[in-house]
């Protein structure tokens, strides 16, 4: 695929580029679960199935999805939703995903600012998402985009249930 950054279009996903594109979205999805979750080794049926939460969501309206595509191919997206947080409207990022050989070509910039303009345009004042803590690389990229650390995610690992 061609790596020029002058031809990557960003831009809503439709339903048939979701289709379309079924496969390197999956394969997107489940490369970012390996970087977010370094210690589950295969995470492609989690992929599978949350692709076919997307298309469930872009069906019924609820999921934004924004593309970058590159040679008709989609080589990132964000997926995002409107959702209410004590009476204000937010929209919260559930994913953001750009394919490794293209990453530094400033598509993931281009989408929050493609998201960004489209909370302004719908008067939502709040744009929120979760990451992991080890994700350095990703914190830094929302650090510099102007996001900010509201609430910490606490976790127990009380082992399997198997043991004694």
């Amino acid at each position: 695929m061609e790596r020029n950054k002058e031809d990557i279009d960003i831009r809503y996903l439709s339903e048939i580029d979701l289709n379309e594109n079924s496969k390197e979205i999956i394969e997107l999805l489940n490369d970012n679960y390996l970087i977010n979750f370094p210690n589950h080794h295969d995470l492609s049926n989690f992929a599978i199935s949350n692709f076919h939460d997307m298309k469930k969501f872009i069906n019924d309206g609820s999921a934004l999805i924004i593309a970058a595509y590159s040679g008709g191919k989609v080589i990132g997206f964000l997926w995002a939703y409107r959702r209410l947080f004590l009476g204000e409207e937010r929209l919260h990022i559930s994913h953001i995903v750009v394919d490794a050989a293209f990453r530094g070509y400033g598509i993931g910039t281009r989408m929050i600012d493609f998201i960004e303009k489209y909370a302004l345009e719908k008067n939502i004042k709040v744009i929120e998402l979760l990451t992991t803590s080890k994700n350095e690389r990703t914190i830094e990229f929302y650090n510099k985009h102007g996001f900010s650390v509201t609430r910490v995610q606490f976790e127990k690992n009380l082992g399997d249930k198997d043991d004694n």
